[in-house]
């Protein structure tokens, strides 16, 4: 599950975007027995200009204030309530430390996904993620599916 307030300015044909984001994280699904696992990212978002066709963007995360990843970002709007995307990324070990470090100390993951806009500030998420060259994760935890939450809050003209 995903809660993400966001401040930022959505791009247009004429401006490139620029977005801040705090993520809340948690895996509320116990396969193990054990707790709930809950974390926060911070990420900033640097989109393109507006496309008509595809637009892309570039994102930084980071882990409590240590890089944490690097990721694209290609999206399409259907229409003003639904947007397709995907997403491959680029983690470093400060993300992975639960699955014990890789050999490089970097993984990778790719991310598909739906937002539906709900209102002008609430949008919802829909993705599947699927982590790859992890040997320290078992087959059916590579793929996770998660509901999001997003809470926009843009900048005002001036």
């Amino acid at each position: 599950m995903i809660l993400a307030p966001s401040i930022g300015r959505a791009a247009t044909r004429n401006r490139m975007g620029l977005e801040a984001r705090l993520k809340l994280l948690t895996d509320v699904i116990d396969k193990d027995g054990e707790h709930a696992l809950w974390f926060q990212l911070e990420e900033l978002k640097i989109q393109a200009y507006k496309n008509r066709y595809i637009d892309f963007a570039l994102t930084a995360e980071f882990w409590l204030f240590y890089p944490s990843g690097l990721s694209v970002i290609v999206s399409r709007d259907i229409n003003k309530y639904f947007t397709l995307y995907g997403q491959y990324r680029l983690v470093s070990s400060f993300y992975v430390l639960s699955l014990r470090d890789s050999e490089s100390g970097f993984t990778s993951a790719f991310t598909f996904g739906t937002e539906i806009n709900l209102t002008k500030s609430i949008s919802t998420l829909f993705e599947v993620e699927r982590w790859l060259a992890t040997e320290h994760l078992l087959e059916r935890e590579k793929t996770r599916y998660s509901l999001g939450v997003n809470f926009h809050f843009p900048l005002s003209k001036k």
